[in-house]
């Protein structure tokens, strides 16, 4: 029983010095998490803490997705950055809504730091989904400044402001929208594949989760890692979902 105490408290200090963590600090990379609608930073949390494993400095820009419209988030995410985060290179990942807003700040002169984008079913191309609800009574109020110019109805024009970005889509046809109709065509159940085509992607994985589940995937996570790390997915089999069409 002494043995175990003293091996234990041999790897509690070694996991506490400096040597333990050495690789995390010398990656000397952020990565920017930017939740979706209706969320807030906690929806980030189990992503992030992966996305710390595999070495970066992870930071969670927290927004009112009903009364901040995204061209505006987007300005407040690149003086938010330029004031909190040192590192001198630093990654951005939005998630749904989050990355209109991630794109916005990307088509700006607000952010001119090195790094790589990850934007994970984002509607880049706009939401059926999003369209229907605005239609309805009391929608557009429910929708916010989500649905502003540049935002979940028309969707953004697409830009990558000089860098990589990978586009992480997913097919799984059941979740909490489907009330609204149904969707044609792959998609998460909110977001169509289509809908996150990105022209100027430098790569595009499609894997098997929900619209929120993708954000709690360790499968998911790794992709995202490999991404920052090489810009280009791994495509393992353990998330990709085979070859799906995203136009």
């Amino acid at each position: 029983m002494r043995r175990r105490v003293v091996a234990l408290l041999g790897v509690v200090m070694w996991l506490a010095s400096p040597a333990a963590w050495a690789e995390e600090e010398a990656h000397g990379e952020a990565v920017v998490l930017v939740h979706g609608l209706w969320m807030g930073t906690w929806v980030m949390a189990a992503l992030g803490h992966r996305l710390r494993g595999c070495g970066y400095v992870d930071y969670y820009f927290d927004w009112s997705t009903h009364d901040e419209a995204p061209p505006a988030a987007a300005a407040r995410l690149g003086e938010w950055i330029e004031e909190r985060v040192q590192e001198p290179v630093v990654h951005l990942l939005g998630h749904s809504l989050g990355g209109l807003v991630v794109n916005h700040l990307l088509a700006s002169d607000g952010f001119s730091r090195p790094g790589r984008v990850v934007l994970m079913g984002s509607p880049i191309q706009g939401s059926i989904q999003a369209r229907r609800l605005a239609a309805l009574p009391g929608g557009r109020e429910i929708l916010g400044a989500s649905i502003a110019a540049g935002g979940l109805l028309e969707g953004v024009k697409p830009v990558t402001g000089g860098r990589e970005v990978g586009v992480v889509a997913a097919i799984f046809p059941f979740e909490y929208s489907e009330f609204l109709g149904e969707l044609d065509g792959p998609s998460d159940g909110v977001v169509r594949v289509v809908e996150t085509f990105h022209p100027g992607a430098a790569d595009t994985l499609v894997v098997r989760a929900t619209h929120s589940g993708m954000l709690f995937s360790r499968d998911v996570a790794e992709e995202v890692c490999a991404f920052l790390r090489e810009g280009r997915f791994l495509h393992g089999a353990k998330a990709a979902a085979g070859e799906v069409a995203v136009r």
